[in-house]
């Protein structure tokens, strides 16, 4: 059978039917011709593990938090959705060889075999960086599969540094707390701020028999399969990432350790790390000129995004102010704030589409506003977050869910999506640019506007040339003031970012750019509703605060706290972050 290049031979195991690549050939009318491929070192795409998940995981995908997102290892969501030839091989980050080969031979130490056979597949992982998923091991082939557990696989004694320490299955009793909890109960139940259950991102195995009866199964059936999941002594639950795709279809890599020998896939293209600072970019400002009332503007928009000044409606004339903005509040102030934004665009004559959706029974809605260029072609996305996250302080005393103000996190980014409406508008920008103000982004919602915005982009196979996402730009250390322009891993963004750091060198001279690869740990580009761009395929760059997460002290001390208000903003420096993205936005369009 020959698939996207590749001739599958079928083999069978006692796990159940799989197809693995034990010949690589092209697919023509001519004899094909063998290639040596390493025993037992190959790329599982059917296996009892891997069938029941979906081709389509890019529509209506859940938060990451329930189930995390699929790595393509092949063709990306973008490329498959927009029908562009599939990948013939599966492409892998450089460094995840020796990432992988590292952890690999740690693994086989703990099992009771000279030569083993590991289940792995590529993940990101809850730093947002690139690594392994550990799931079963054998002896050979024509044995069954036993689950890998993180409490008997990975030894204490071993290096726990995220980045270093593979994910290896979590194994839980669903029918006993705390399992039960963890995997069924509601957040809203829950004593911790940031629990979601777990249900969506396990497999559930008979513990009779061992047969797998749910893998990664949909969030949405949580509340129905309870009862079937929780019979005393029925069930296991592994927790673990989902596996990879290679081009559409789901897809693990067998690899093999011989006495401490790693072997891999030989057709895997391992494809080297960007550069730890982009070619730089010159080019002239775009920006003809700022209106004399940006800065004035700016200000109050920030005031009211964040709820500390009442929004007057300018068509209607109705009054607002936008105080709960937690998309899980049935009472929350979003959806008036997105009539509120509707009308501002609408006054300045630009169009406007709304996405509204439902989640959790509550009325959600993303909003674009279409700035037309002048050319056709995808467009340049610049969006923003519109929702605020949980005060932790008022959790911890009061053990009560109340939204931040957000006055940084995130109505700095609003303010400066508004902004750019006069300013793009009066640019005549090359190629049409989209002004997005996304809904969910913070827990418990878990990008959920963004996941949505771009479920309805690949539904309808609309493009998307680069997206600009703002988030949280209005607070600085001590000192000259500094910022950061983070690209993420897909092609293209590295451009990106070199284009915003001449803009800052330009535009607002008086601040420093920091260039934050994506290689950097704990990147700030999965903290955001970029990283879903990213896991899509589309290239984008995120700007906000100077910030490493890897470090607790080096963030504002009024992130998600009470205290993110008007008051802790230093504006003339949101104000000119807020400049150089809408600079870097028009070069985007027009280049």
């Amino acid at each position: 059978m020959c698939i996207n290049g590749l001739t599958l031979v079928r083999r069978a195991g006692t796990a159940g039917l799989l197809f693995a690549v034990a010949s690589w050939v092209a697919c023509s009318s001519a004899a094909p011709v063998a290639r040596p491929v390493p025993e037992a070192a190959a790329l599982l795409l059917d296996d009892e593990l891997l069938r029941g998940l979906g081709p389509k995981p890019w529509l209506d995908s859940p938060g990451t938090s329930e189930q995390y997102f699929p790595i393509f290892v092949g063709a990306s969501v973008r490329d498959l959705v927009l029908g562009r030839p599939p990948a013939s091989r599966p492409r892998l980050p450089l460094g995840m060889r020796e990432q992988g080969r590292i952890q690999a031979r740690q693994i086989a130490e703990t099992l009771p075999a000279r030569r083993v056979e590991l289940e792995v597949w590529p993940t990101q992982d809850w730093n947002g960086q690139p690594n392994w998923v550990f799931a079963r091991w054998r002896k050979r082939a024509d044995l069954a599969w036993t689950w890998l557990t993180e409490a008997r696989n990975w030894r204490p004694s071993w290096s726990q540094e995220r980045g270093t320490k593979p994910l290896l299955p979590e194994l839980v009793d669903p029918s006993q707390p705390p399992g039960r909890e963890d995997l069924f109960d509601d957040f809203l139940l829950s004593s911790d701020l940031y629990h979601k259950p777990r249900f969506g991102n396990c497999v559930y195995v008979q513990r009779s028999g061992g047969a797998i009866a749910l893998a990664w199964p949909d969030p949405g059936e949580r509340e129905a399969r309870a009862g079937e999941f929780t019979r005393p002594g029925a069930f296991d639950a592994y927790c673990l990432n989902q596996p990879a795709r290679f081009n559409a279809r789901p897809a693990a890599f067998v690899l093999t350790v011989d006495a401490g020998a790693i072997t891999w896939p030989a057709e895997i293209d391992w494809v080297p790390a960007p550069s730890e600072l982009p070619a730089p970019a010159q080019v002239a400002l775009q920006v003809p000129a700022w209106p004399r009332e940006f800065d004035p503007t700016y200000q109050e928009d920030l005031q009211i995004a964040d709820g500390e000044r009442e929004a007057r409606y300018p068509l209607s004339g109705k009054t607002a102010r936008f105080r709960n903005k937690g998309a899980f509040q049935p009472d929350h102030d979003l959806e008036r704030m997105i009539d509120y934004l509707e009308e501002r665009y609408r006054a300045l004559s630009i169009a406007t589409i709304r996405q509204r959706f439902t989640w959790r029974g509550i009325p959600q809605s993303n909003l674009i506003a279409i700035i037309k260029g002048t050319e056709p072609g995808p467009p340049v996305v610049m969006a923003d977050h519109i929702d605020a996250a949980c005060e932790e302080d008022t959790f911890d005393k009061a053990h009560q869910r109340v939204t931040s103000h957000g006055a940084d996190d995130n109505a700095t980014a609003t303010a400066a999506v508004l902004g750019a409406a006069a300013v793009l508008g009066a640019a005549h920008p090359r190629h049409d640019i989209w002004l997005v103000h996304l809904t969910g982004e913070e827990f418990p919602s878990d990008d959920l506007g963004a996941r949505h915005f771009l479920s309805e982009m690949m539904r309808t196979r609309q493009d998307i040339r680069a997206v600009v996402i703002t988030d949280f730009i209005g607070w600085h250390h001590p000192g000259k003031p500094r910022f950061q322009v983070s690209p993420t891993s897909v092609p293209g963004s590295e451009r990106m970012a070199a284009l915003a750091l001449d803009a800052a060198h330009k535009l607002a001279p008086e601040l420093s750019a920091i260039y934050a690869a994506r290689t950097r740990l704990r990147n700030s580009v999965f903290q955001t509703d970029l990283m879903e761009f990213e896991l899509y395929g589309i290239p984008g760059i995120l700007f906000n605060e100077d910030m490493d997460y890897s470090d607790p002290e080096s963030g504002s001390p009024h992130n998600h706290q009470s205290t993110d208000v008007f008051a802790n903003i230093d504006l003339p420096f949101a104000v000119a972050v807020a400049k150089v993205a809408i600079e870097t936005v028009l070069r985007l369009a027009n280049d």
